[in-house]
């Protein structure tokens, strides 16, 4: 039988606060992730991807450079394991881009 486990219709969606891009830093999501968006929004889905594609081996080149060099990945904005409510929490350093 079919059941139901989270009625989405119901849920108020959150209003985000977010700098503009050109005031956000070179690492953040919408930064990084807004030419993809842009050649999505236009229907260019294959530049998109291949876009998306130079940015997940830039990203994977980072990693193998860490590794190579004995580094562990420290995240800025949240800590490394996630809250008892499994809800990421944001360490009290982090430099929240509001």
């Amino acid at each position: 039988a079919e059941r139901l486990l989270i009625d989405m219709a119901a849920l108020k969606i959150a209003d985000k606060v977010v700098k503009p891009l050109e005031e956000q830093g070179e690492k953040e999501s919408r930064r990084v992730w807004n030419p993809v968006a842009a050649k999505m929004h236009q229907g260019k889905y294959g530049e998109a991807s291949r876009i998306k594609r130079g940015i997940e081996e830039a990203q994977r080149a980072l990693a193998a450079e860490r590794k190579e060099r004995g580094e562990e990945f420290v995240p800025a904005l949240f800590k490394p394991s996630y809250s008892a409510t499994g809800q990421p929490e944001l360490l009290p350093s982090a430099p929240i881009n509001l």
